[in-house]
């Protein structure tokens, strides 16, 4: 399989709205609104990354964001993030799509689906642990104030 494959399979719109929805439901796991719909621009860049990816799949429900942002083996990444959630965009807006045609969302200020699911129950060994980070992704940014996360996360455009 050539890399240009892989990178098809990855960011198939049908894999990204199941990453979509992990995030979605660790957000609504702390809080009932969801996460401010903006910041979902976040989750593809931050859950693809494999540092990054590693660092949430090692903390927990009870962790906070700012145990990710200090961490210096990913402030080179974090420097430039704002330029990869532009560059991610499209394919969050064809992630959301496939998945508000999969489950009932509700997007307004916030985002929000009626189905939640839990990493936990999946199957397939590959994909428990991305779908775990995306789960404590949403639940670390849920935590946070809009403007936090972004002042954190430097982001000056979405």
């Amino acid at each position: 399989m050539k890399a240009k494959d892989v990178e098809v399979l990855i960011h198939n719109p049908f894999h990204l709205s199941r990453i979509l929805h992990h995030f979605i439901s660790g957000a609504i796991s702390v809080n009932d609104n969801g996460v401010k719909t903006e910041l979902i621009y976040l989750v593809l860049p931050l859950v693809l990354n494999q540092k990054v990816s590693d660092k949430l799949q090692a903390l927990n429900k009870n962790s906070k964001l700012v145990s990710i942002i200090e961490n210096h083996s990913i402030e080179v990444f974090i420097s430039q993030l704002d330029n990869k959630t532009e560059h991610t965009k499209k394919k969050t807006k064809h992630g959301l799509i496939v998945l508000a045609n999969t489950v009932q969302l509700n997007i307004s200020d916030f985002i929000s689906s009626e189905e939640v699911i839990d990493y936990k129950t999946e199957k397939d060994l590959l994909l428990k642990p991305i779908y775990k980070a995306a789960y404590i992704l949403g639940i670390l940014i849920a935590k946070e104030r809009y403007l936090t996360v972004m002042n954190r996360l430097r982001i000056t455009q979405l």
